[in-house]
């Protein structure tokens, strides 16, 4: 039904359902899960994430995304959003993302009760509460959340417009792609081109998509590149900034590849997993990762991860997103929080991921503005300003996470780490219930080629 949806007229189902369809299923949704009525917490946070995407006008990007989020499950594919719309609660109730952004949260899929505990940051995960039955009908409690700050979400919405950018397993990524190219017509998508050192464009980005507003592209520069295969790809030769142009992305993961054949060779499917369930969690805590496809052969990335499970004891899904998070960020732990834990620093005062470092920012008195200003620089590896050192220093910001700021070079988001995790989560399961065919499978996984793997390295730097 979706892929004929998508076909036929999308230009025109965009503009005149997008924004019905979006509002209509995330509303849907969230009564499903949660029951009528959805708490407070959660219709007003909707409300505000609506309101914020018909600002920004990006109720088609968030339709196209769910279309072809749709899409990949309908082929028995795996697929994920990056940066901009895996913030969104909206994005999670229409299927775009696994990674519920609320505070951490149980409710009961009985009778409705939900209770959550997003005024206190220290209270997380499976230590929200001692009592795992509902305390009205004494059903299991479900528990559910990531913990994404609001304003940061409604931040990211804003941003949304005309960037999308998606992880998928490999062998989806030209399905994909020839699926954008009938939706939007070839007169209307280029390549990015990759400009040799003469200036001329000589190469395309194979997975960089352009999409053009109607009507400009005949009145801009393109350029034909032969490819390897003796086709032709039609390249841009501008300064994308300059054109609204929608950018859409799409990376190769390698663990999206191994839970595709994994689904495909076992037959069995994890469905939902419980973000505290205790089998899943202690696979991690035990400190080895090495079952991971996007762990190196060479092992640094698995005794890194055994190093922080050892130094900062996670015990939580939110202590593992920060665990994950660090070990995606560049100088967050070596020759930073490492040093920081040996003089007697706590796990909970760390700089972990772009989240976390916002919260601290407004929790140390900086407006929201000033906060994400600097956490937006340090994220990005630009630094602090003189100005912005000024400004924490003012506000009787300790020097030593002054200098903590200073030493990073990039900061992972939180909603990034915690999907990842999610990935993690279900790997984990099958490695659990069938460990022989998961041995097999994952050998034949660790085989793919080099540019996949590469691939995979540079999703990580676009988060």
């Amino acid at each position: 039904m979706y892929k004929n949806l998508f076909l036929k007229n999308w230009p025109s189902i965009a503009e005149n359902f997008a924004e019905r369809a979006i509002r209509t299923i995330a509303l849907d949704q969230a009564l499903k899960k949660y029951g009528n009525p959805v708490p407070k917490i959660i219709a007003e946070r909707l409300d505000q994430e609506f309101e914020a995407i018909d600002a920004a006008g990006s109720f088609e990007e968030f339709f196209l995304a769910m279309i072809i989020c749709l899409g990949s499950h309908q082929s028995d594919s795996y697929i994920t959003t990056v940066r901009s719309l895996n913030y969104s609660l909206v994005a999670y109730f229409c299927w775009i993302s696994p990674v519920n952004p609320l505070p951490f949260h149980r409710f009961c899929p009985e009778c409705n009760h939900f209770e959550t505990y997003d005024n206190d940051r220290a209270v997380k995960g499976n230590d929200m509460s001692s009592v795992q039955t509902c305390p009205v009908c004494g059903a299991p409690l479900i528990s559910d959340g990531a913990d994404i700050p609001p304003a940061l979400s409604l931040r990211n919405i804003a941003g949304s417009k005309h960037d999308i950018r998606f992880n998928v397993a490999g062998e989806y990524r030209c399905t994909l792609r020839d699926v954008l190219l009938q939706a939007y017509g070839k007169d209307r998508v280029v390549h990015a081109g990759l400009k040799n050192e003469y200036g001329e464009t000589d190469q395309v980005h194979p997975w960089k998509l352009l999409v053009f507003p109607e009507g400009y592209k005949t009145e801009l520069p393109v350029t034909k590149v032969i490819q390897d295969d003796g086709t032709e790809i039609l390249a841009d030769e501008y300064d994308e900034n300059d054109i609204p142009l929608k950018r859409i992305i799409i990376h190769a993961l390698p663990e999206l590849d191994l839970l595709h054949r994994l689904e495909q060779n076992i037959k069995a499917d994890p469905g939902w997993i419980g973000i505290d369930d205790k089998d899943i969690l202690q696979v991690f805590l035990s400190g080895d990762i090495s079952f991971l496809p996007g762990t190196d052969k060479k092992g640094e990335a698995n005794s890194l991860f055994k190093k922080l499970v050892e130094k900062l004891q996670p015990k939580t899904f939110s202590d593992l997103i920060s665990v994950f998070s660090m070990m995606m960020g560049s100088n967050t732990w070596e020759n930073n929080a490492e040093t920081l834990v040996e003089n007697g620093c706590s796990p909970g005062d760390l700089i972990t991921n772009s989240d976390d470092l916002y919260e601290k920012l407004i929790d140390m008195r900086l407006s929201d503005e000033q906060a994400y200003a600097i956490t937006e620089s340090i994220r990005k590896g630009n630094g602090l300003s003189e100005d912005m050192k000024n400004l924490m220093r003012d506000a009787s910001i300790p020097d030593l996470f002054i200098d903590s700021c200073k030493k990073i070079r990039f900061l992972v988001s939180r909603s990034y780490a915690a999907e990842y995790l999610m990935i993690a989560y279900k790997i984990a399961w099958y490695k659990l219930n069938y460990p022989a065919d998961f041995q097999k499978i994952l050998a034949a996984t660790d085989m793919l080629p080099d540019d996949r793997k590469k691939d995979a390295e540079k999703t990580k730097e676009d988060t």
